[in-house]
């Protein structure tokens, strides 16, 4: 199991929760422990690969600790959807 990820007995799911300089910048609730360490796995390669000036404007207090997540959310939309042929 990844570091940021436990069961959470109260909610009955997995937690996932990433840290950047002592801030939470990413959380979310699974039913199973395979999706929530994907998407821990997912989560902490988006933030690997900001710069620092990125990683920033994920803590400033004016933008939405859930940023990350909307990003999370628009993988796995494009992972759903199916190229099409032309």
């Amino acid at each position: 199991m990844a570091r940021g990820v436990w069961y959470e007995d109260s909610r009955n799911r997995w937690r996932v929760r990433l840290y950047y300089n002592g801030h939470v910048i990413h959380r979310s609730y699974h039913k199973d422990e395979e999706e929530a360490s994907e998407t821990h796995r997912a989560a902490k390669a988006i933030l690997d690969a900001m710069t620092p000036e990125e990683k920033d404007q994920l803590i400033n207090p004016k933008i939405s600790t859930d940023s990350l997540t909307d990003i999370l959310s628009g993988l796995e939309a494009t992972k759903r959807s199916k190229p099409t042929l032309v």
